[in-house]
């Protein structure tokens, strides 16, 4: 008979094993600020919103964590030979807002305007560590001329640094063109391309430069922003700016993936996040957990071997870092999120985020939620649940693009991009493809994709007929009527309108496409007899593709029915039965922190009794949103931020609670000032 090790001498095994393996990354990385570059211009008619989201954005992150700077295109005025020369290196739009030298937003939508949709990218890229620190440590904008002294820390060993450069920017705000007022301006560029010539952790880099300044330019309204920029692939590894930062502020960077799929476990280990006090004084620092996933799902804070639980604080002095590790137990099948919430007691509506997702690995639909801050997938969603179908969603803003491997572990993955821009960056084409090409099955939504990849040519436009198979013919069908095709196994006998009824109602400019060749079938088509829709199949792999907003479609029974289909057509079903209805519990409140309105939407499993109220951070009941008998299904209720006496609801934390017969969910909510 086989005899094991005794049970005391696995138990402490374990105990080395587990401290080993959470003692924390051996690296001295270093966390960066996001940067964003905006190609613009005075004449630009819809770049006011990207300003808007921009300077919302300075108002909610310190000078340390976000900076900004601004490209004028020289026909408007405020133009310069450095704007133009950034603006041909990124051969931007306008306007196009580059993070951190790699992500890009060409657009310049209203949405952009309250800064949601760039808070998400901010958040992303905060959580990306840096291989360099950068400390100013002199910035003297005093006329004629102006003087500046930093140093270059290395806090990662870096192997080829052949292409790397410091650039140096500098800004004005508050300048008055026309009567009207703009701020980070570019005016010049300080010591032009300066070769990073440190690679090794510890090593220091000091550089400094005088500059001459414009008697015309205020030197009180005059910064300096530093970036570390790999002109290999455009991407910014540091950045800094001289703007004076608060007396208590911090930042944070997470190791690893933060998405991930695998199986229904009772441990999920993220890597570890480090949280740095860059304040003057000692402070209090707060960790939440918020955990929006299935019932018994439980995401908890961790350091080294030991657990803590949703809830932390810990005392850190300037300089200092804490580390720790997200544990997340996945009870059940589905997919969920973890939120962690990170403030400081000085400044409590300071609150900072890094998002974790999981996904178990029996669900059989993979969404991408590629919409920006819109909340379309809800219509998927509805969609989805209504069928019974099992799904994990995969929020495009917080994680970027899905990789190919990820993609395979489902049946069908759907893309919903509704109206949001970068539509499908390079990355995201390449997963695309090689998904594909490995015989994945995909159903993808919205407007305006053929439009812009037409717009960027090249590998975009290549890659949209090979793998869509479709050509653009016109930008803008300007119709919402469409017609179904008689006999397709997807569009026969559902005729759909794109606009009014429960829809989005979101479309502007909805493509009108061609099939690229012969795998490709038209299934609808605008009113005018122009092409809305295709189906692909190779013999390899099988797309749907809409060059409208599913989101769009103007009633709920059309769109479960024409995703019940596509995902029929996926499997080879020729002939989609209808299933049972079936709901699970779910509640969310969008946009989250709250500035003015926001949307609670919940699901109920079953009708029944229920309740939707605000509680505050004491326990108070604040406001009853909802309440009394109510039907199975989604609900949605719109909210101004005014308690039950009529009172505007002050800044701070609440929660958001919906108590039924079958459901119970709470959800923290933020408001903002």
């Amino acid at each position: 008979m086989h005899r094991g090790l005794p049970p005391s001498v696995l138990a402490l095994i374990a105990v080395i094993l587990l401290a080993t393996l959470w003692a924390g990354p051996a690296s001295a990385w270093y966390p960066r600020a996001a940067q964003i570059e905006l190609v613009t211009a005075t004449w630009c008619a819809n770049c006011e919103n990207a300003y808007q989201g921009i300077e919302t954005n300075k108002g909610w992150f310190d000078p340390n964590a976000f900076n900004a700077v601004r490209y004028y295109a020289p026909s408007g005025g405020l133009g310069n030979p450095v704007s133009l020369d950034r603006i041909t290196y990124y051969g931007g739009t306008y306007p196009e807002a580059v993070f951190d030298g790699g992500l890009r937003v060409p657009r310049g939508d209203d949405d952009l305007a309250d800064g949601l949709y760039y808070r998400d990218l901010i958040d992303r890229e905060l959580c990306e560590p840096s291989h360099f620190k950068i400390t100013i440590n002199s910035a003297d904008f005093t006329a004629p001329t102006g003087s500046i002294d930093l140093d270059i820390e290395v806090m990662e060993d870096l192997i080829d640094t052949s292409n790397l450069y410091l650039r140096m920017m500098l800004t004005e705000d508050n300048v008055v063109y026309i009567s009207q007022t703009y701020q980070d301006v570019t005016r010049d560029s300080i010591g032009g391309l300066i070769p990073i010539t440190i690679s090794t952790e510890g090593q220091t880099q000091n550089v400094a430069h005088a500059f001459d300044i414009d008697p015309g330019w205020n030197d009180g309204e005059l910064d300096i922003i530093a970036i570390i920029q790999d002109d290999d692939d455009k991407s910014v590894l540091a950045s800094a700016t001289t703007e004076a930062s608060s007396d208590y502020t911090f930042r944070y960077y997470a190791l690893g993936d933060r998405v991930d799929v695998g199986p229904i476990t009772a441990h999920h280990h993220y890597e570890a996040f480090r949280v740095y006090n860059l304040g003057i004084d000692a402070d209090v620092f707060y960790f939440n957990v918020d955990t929006d996933a299935p019932p018994g799902w439980i995401g908890v804070i961790c350091e080294g071997a030991e657990c803590i639980g949703p809830y932390h604080e810990e005392v850190l002095y300037p300089g200092e870092y804490v580390e720790y590790y997200i544990d997340l137990q996945a009870a059940t099948s589905g997919y969920g999120t973890t939120t962690v919430r990170i403030s400081q007691d000085a400044r409590p509506a300071h609150i900072m985020r890094i998002k974790y997702t999981y996904i178990t690995d029996d669900t059989e639909i993979l969404l991408v939620d590629d919409d920006g801050a819109r909340t379309h997938e809800d219509y998927f969603i509805d969609a989805l649940d209504h069928y019974g179908y099992s799904y994990g969603v995969w929020d495009h803003n917080a994680h970027g693009a899905p990789s190919a491997a990820v993609m395979a572990d489902f049946s069908a993955v759907i893309w919903g991009h509704g109206r949001a821009a970068q539509t499908l960056d390079a990355d995201d084409r390449a997963e695309l493809a090689a998904y594909l090409d490995d015989g994945g099955n995909l159903f993808i939504t919205g407007e305006d994709l053929g439009s812009e990849l037409d717009g960027y040519g090249g590998d975009a436009y290549q890659w949209y007929q090979d793998y869509l198979h479709a050509s653009l013919f016109i930008g803008n069908a300007e119709d919402y009527t469409l017609d179904g095709v008689s006999g397709d196994v997807i569009s026969d006998g559902i005729d759909l309108m794109i606009e009014g009824g429960d829809g989005a109602d979101n479309q502007t400019s909805p493509d009108d496409i061609d099939p690229a060749d012969g795998s490709a079938t038209v299934i609808w088509t605008y009113d005018t007899g122009e092409n809305a829709a295709l189906r692909v199949d190779t013999g390899t792999y099988r797309v749907v593709y809409f060059a409208f907003g599913f989101e769009a479609i103007d009633n709920a029974s059309h769109r479960r029915g024409v995703l019940h289909r596509i995902l029929g057509y996926f499997r080879g079903l020729m002939d989609v039965p209808d299933q049972a209805t079936t709901f699970r519990p779910a509640l969310n409140v969008t946009p989250n922190p709250v500035g003015g309105t926001t949307t609670v939407r919940f699901t109920l499993p079953s009708a029944e009794r229920a309740t939707l109220r605000i509680f505050g951070l004491d326990g108070r009941l604040m406001h009853t949103l909802a309440a009394g008998e109510m039907t199975a299904g989604n609900h949605t209720v719109a909210w101004d931020r005014v308690g039950d006496h009529g009172q505007r609801l002050p800044a701070g934390i609440y929660y958001c609670r919906l108590e039924g017969e079958r459901s119970d969910l709470t959800r923290k909510v933020v408001f903002l000032k």
